[in-house]
């Protein structure tokens, strides 16, 4: 006979039963710590992340604009109207006024700890004391919204410098392969050489066009009140009027197809001590089905912090130089690239290696114990980025803002990973990793590598002090 007693019993266990299962369910599915978003009416998007472990907090804004939005007679425009917004606005008219601002702020050295315009985006990020942080997205605002763009002594010099530089500079020698490994991958232009300081009218215009509320997702995270954060972000931020009409985002068409070959490049500079070479590849972007599984093949090769099958080879070079590998992700020139530096004697031996473990690759060689130490290792690296505001905003800002705007994707990431199958991984290396299909950038004496660029038909010949040409080769 069940008495009321057991009765409650019973229930008390259904629902203890089914409290467990939803509280699994839960953290299950949402693997991010409490983060609040709400958007301005201005478009401006905000996100709060509460971390009470240190009495700081890290700003992180977002902007997307790049590199890839320069006009296309106004080649550069975009990396001088970002690197220009700090060098004085209308409430401080100078950097130097901005420097000291930041000094009183807590920095060491009177910058933010990062100011940068790459080829995705553009960010300024700074950590602020708790007590500061009024102050800091106060300031913050000025540099995005109200620039003056004097006309400023530090690019000119930064240009002096560049033209006066060694020739055989390492640090020449890395731009000369940055800028044309995406000139011939996707046809984009960037000046080899020092060029005129863009007019205050032109700055201010790009300005106007790209660095808009709509444009810009601001991250607060660390020791914050989400309701002290809404207040300040609505003062310094909700009177900004949106553009309402962003520019298009330039197409770039890509150059590699599966009967591209392989397309070699070769830049002699008379003096260097080394070659250096970049490898592009095709790789899966942000919106394609395929994106976690290229994660985890190109982990298997080339990963940081492991053994991975670049390392190996490395390793039989007595790691010489570097090599290393990256994955870019973003939807407009997805791709993998890899660069190395090495003696002239090991070049075309560190062509055949890799050549060979592309090869290999793309005969289904990934091994499930590879596949399961690679899904470890990732998932480590997103837990890993969840406790440290700096780390934590960084991590979401840089998928939220390529993938819809959606927390939920980002938390679904260690699902997706885990999800990955051999086959799929096998499937998507096929691609990634054709060893007769891909282009290549080589800097260094053209004497020293003769043997080398023997082995290649059609090279495509610059001078360092060639500007890039009209067009890159197509397929």
């Amino acid at each position: 006979m069940i008495t009321l007693k057991n009765k409650l019993g019973i229930s008390y266990f259904i629902h203890a039963i089914v409290l467990c299962y939803l509280i699994t369910s839960l953290y299950a599915e949402n693997n991010l710590p409490y983060i609040e978003e709400y958007r301005l009416e201005n478009g401006l998007r905000v996100l709060i992340a509460p971390n009470y472990d240190n009495p700081i907090a890290y700003v992180n804004v977002y902007i997307n604009a790049s590199k890839l939005d320069d006009y296309e007679n106004q080649i550069g425009i975009s990396t001088d109207a970002f690197d220009a917004m700090n060098q004085g606005t209308s409430k401080y008219p100078s950097n130097n006024h901005i420097r000291d601002k930041l000094f009183s702020l807590g920095s060491d050295d009177g910058r933010f700890k990062r100011f940068h315009l790459n080829f995705v985006h553009g960010t300024i990020q700074d950590y602020f004391l708790k007590e500061d942080l009024n102050e800091g997205l106060e300031l913050i605002s000025e540099i995005l919204i109200h620039p003056t763009y004097p006309i400023w002594l530090k690019k000119f010099l930064s240009s002096i410098v560049f033209a006066t530089s060694p020739k055989t500079s390492l640090i020449r020698s890395k731009q000369l392969l940055y800028k044309h490994n995406v000139h011939q991958y996707a046809n984009i232009y960037h000046h080899i050489h020092p060029k005129p300081i863009a007019s205050k009218k032109k700055l201010l215009k790009w300005h106007h066009n790209f660095i808009t509320p709509e444009n810009i997702t601001i991250m607060v995270s660390g020791d914050v009140n989400a309701i002290y954060v809404k207040k300040m972000v609505d003062k310094y931020f909700g009177d900004w009027q949106p553009s309402n009409k962003i520019p298009e985002k330039r197409n770039y068409s890509i150059n590699l197809n599966d009967k591209t070959g392989i397309k070699l490049r070769f830049i002699h500079v008379e003096n260097n001590k080394d070659a250096q070479i970049d490898i592009v590849k095709w790789a899966p972007s942000t919106s394609d089905k395929r994106l976690y599984a290229g994660i985890l093949a190109h982990d298997v090769f080339g990963a940081h912090g492991f053994s991975s099958r670049l390392k190996n080879i490395h390793s039989k070079f007595e790691y010489y130089g570097e090599l290393h590998s990256s994955l870019r992700k973003h939807p407009t020139i997805p791709s993998i690239q890899i660069r190395g530096i090495i003696q002239y004697e090991g070049l075309s031996r560190l062509y055949n290696e890799l050549k060979s473990e592309f090869k290999i690759l793309s005969n289904n060689s990934i091994t499930e114990s590879e596949l399961e130490y690679a899904k470890k290792a990732k998932i480590n690296y997103y837990n890993n980025r969840l406790h440290n505001p700096r780390q934590l905003s960084t991590f979401i800002q840089d998928n939220y803002n390529l993938n819809g705007y959606s927390l939920d994707e980002i938390s679904n990431k260690w699902n997706y990973i885990q999800s990955v199958t051999l086959e799929e991984i096998n499937d998507v290396a096929v691609k990634m990793f054709d060893p007769n299909n891909f282009m290549m950038v080589v800097v260094g004496n053209k004497d020293s590598c003769a043997t080398f660029l023997e082995q290649f038909e059609n090279v495509e010949y610059y001078e360092h002090t060639e500007e890039l040409r009209a067009s890159a080769s197509s397929p």
